[in-house]
């Protein structure tokens, strides 16, 4: 039974107020449209005041079916640059949601970038711009194994969108000893 688990979740998120801007709700690569049903009813638990962002990591579900299961439920599809997933945005609410992935491991060290993606990121910005009128706001999460450094990598894409870069650098932490 989710559901006490899911309302404990749901009571602690809300105490970021408006700090909280989407839930992200992601399921495992091997979890295919057979949990159509299951997926169905998990989400109809939701409660319709949030913002949940829905990320499917299996081929099978990229079809107009989950598009509307997401759409009737005013949910964000997650959309992801991820192994062998479409990079295709699906707008089924008001705000976009995209994950900037790459491949799990591929930089042993993580703290500059490694290589340019800025092709990609070009694609990506175009594909958002043709949503920009319908949506209200466009969530972005770069992880690390996209170009080796997801800060590096996510200031590069404010510049790309016209958006200042953010300062990452940190002051020396002071010594206890």
């Amino acid at each position: 039974d989710v559901e006490p688990v899911l309302e404990e979740f749901l009571q602690t998120i809300r105490g970021l107020g408006d700090r909280l801007g989407v839930i992200l709700i992601q399921f495992r690569p091997s979890f295919t449209i057979e949990n159509f049903p299951k997926v169905q009813a998990f989400l109809d638990l939701l409660p319709d005041d949030l913002r949940f962002s829905v990320e499917f990591r299996h081929r099978s579900w990229y079809n107009s079916k989950t598009e509307g299961l997401l759409a009737e439920r005013n949910m964000a599809w997650t959309a992801t640059e991820y192994l062998h997933l479409p990079k295709k945005i699906y707008r089924t609410t008001n705000f976009l949601y995209v994950r900037f992935i790459g491949y799990h491991g591929r930089f042993k060290i993580r703290d500059k970038v490694q290589i340019r993606v800025t092709e990609q990121l070009m694609w990506w910005k175009e594909n958002i711009d043709q949503h920009l009128e319908d949506v209200d706001s466009v969530y972005g999460f770069f992880n690390n194994d996209y170009s080796g450094f997801a800060a590096g990598t996510l200031n590069e894409f404010r510049g790309i969108v016209g958006m200042g870069e953010v300062d990452f650098s940190h002051p020396e932490q002071d010594r206890l000893f």
